[in-house]
């Protein structure tokens, strides 16, 4: 089976220690637009791209990796092409 080439990723949810901070530097550093709240976080946007940051429940280990949401999108003989499995 081939691989799939991913062209496209416009949604991401990160957690973070500090939200009016993280909030803070998306905003005045990065560009990003205030967007909905979304209790317990916050949608950030700049152009297509959509950011929850939310603040992290507990804290976590330094080697632990978790992904919350991931948004790609595929060209349409990709899809096609997964379909068939």
């Amino acid at each position: 089976m081939s691989k799939v080439k991913v062209h496209n990723m416009n949604a991401l949810a990160i957690y973070v220690t500090d939200l009016d901070k993280s909030k803070a530097f998306y905003i005045d550093q990065l560009g990003f637009e205030e967007g909905e709240e979304m209790q317990p976080g916050i949608l950030l946007r700049s152009g297509d791209v959509t950011l929850y940051i939310e603040a992290a429940r507990t804290k976590r280990k330094s080697e632990s990796r978790e992904v919350s949401e991931f948004s790609h999108a595929l060209p349409p003989t990709a899809s096609g092409n997964l379909m068939k499995h």
